[in-house]
Parts: C-alpha cells; structure tokens; sequence
C-alpha cells in the first residue's frame, strides 16, 4: 500500500495555496497494477462524498442534516457524465444523491442514507460504512455483486477504491474520467478543508486500515 504524498510547503506555514499536479486530476486510484476495464464493462457506479456544508437554517448539528456542498455537486456532475455512457444502477452517498435527484432527474440511483437514531442524532457514515450498505444491496442484485465503477474526491478517490474492494466488491476507478479535487475552505468538516490537512486524515485512515490487515494475518485466530 502506498499513502498519499504530502503537499509542497503551502498555507500553513507560507500563506500561499499548495500547488497541485496536474497528472493527479485524473483518475489512478485503481491500486496495484490492474487495469480498470472499459466503461461498458462496468456493473455499477459507486459515488462517495466529500466533505459538506454546516445547516443553512442553524440548529442543533447532532439533530439537523449538513448540507451537500459544492464539492458533492461536482461529483454528481461527475456520476452524471459517467452515467452519459453506461446505464448501470448507481449508489450514491446521500449528499451526491441530492443532487443526482434535483439537478439531474436521475433514475436507479439508491441514497447511501445517514444513521438517525430514534432521538434525532444523527451519525455519517465512514467511507467504509458506505460499502458496506452499498454491498448489501449488490447482494440482492439478480446478477450478482459484479464490479462497481468508482467515484470519488481526487485525494480520497484511492481510499474509496480500495475500500469497495475491501468488502468484497471488484472495484475501479474509471479510466480517463476527471474528479473534482478543488477544497472547499466552508466545509463543514474541518480535515476536508485544505489538501494539507486532509492527506494527514487519509494515511491515518490507510495505515488504520493496513495494521488491522496486517495483525489479521499474523494472528488469524486472534
């Protein structure tokens, strides 16, 4: 597994944006050295979110729905364009799904929903309790789990990749697809905010992810 590499000196320390490759606005999330397959090859979209934006009406934010955010617009835009060229199912984040709903009319999309207790509280799902609703539902698909057809923000797009294959489901990110990889600085969870910041987030979560394989196989029976 190889973690996301840190940004060039940027904001924090020097008040200046970090400057970002151009060669990581397209797609390369699909890990190792397999290749994704052609987009007609594809059983479904898999879309995850990114971030999102505090209630615009105030409120308790344990009880009231974040909105979607700007930077969950673009990858609806994104699922939108895919969706152009393959008439697949696609389950999408909820906050994707808004907009996949309000924006686009869009038919056969299944809302990955949030948690709300019998209280209110509300609790997000982690990219990994996305996969595993979304897998939940390929099993009941007539023609089985088949291979899901990722997207997701640029730097969390490999995590997302990975992730969906974790749960047992062949997964890749679409080859010659370009995903939203612009930060919203009004995000309403803070490591989503600046691409230094969010790519410390995402090694933890990868290196998380890697000890817990890893102790799995030295000690299968515990």
């Amino acid at each position: 597994m190889t973690c996301l590499p840190p940004s060039p000196p940027n904001s924090a320390a020097t008040g200046t944006r970090p400057r970002l490759s151009s060669r990581s606005s397209r797609t390369s999330a699909s890990t190792g050295t397999r290749r994704p397959p052609p987009l007609k090859k594809f059983d479904f979209v898999v879309a995850y979110g990114f971030g999102n934006r505090p209630p615009a009406g105030g409120g308790d934010p344990a009880k009231v729905l974040f909105e979607p955010g700007p930077v969950n617009e673009a990858l609806a835009d994104t699922v939108a364009r895919v969706r152009s060229r393959i008439d697949v199912p696609v389950y999408a984040q909820w906050e994707i799904a808004r907009f996949l709903d309000s924006k686009y009319g869009m038919r056969d999309v299944t809302s990955i929903e949030p948690v709300i207790a019998a209280d209110g509280t509300i609790t997000y799902l982690s990219t990994d309790g996305v996969a595993a609703q979304i897998l939940e539902h390929r099993k009941k698909a007539p023609g089985g789990v088949g291979t899901a057809c990722v997207i997701g923000f640029r730097d969390h797009h490999k995590r997302c990749v990975q992730t969906t294959r974790d749960r047992a489901m062949p997964a890749y990110a679409p080859a010659g697809i370009t995903v939203p990889g612009t930060y919203d600085p009004e995000s309403g969870q803070a490591w989503t905010r600046r691409r230094d910041l969010y790519l410390v987030h995402d090694m933890v979560a990868q290196l998380t992810v890697l000890r817990t394989k890893l102790i799995a196989q030295a000690y299968p029976n515990g």
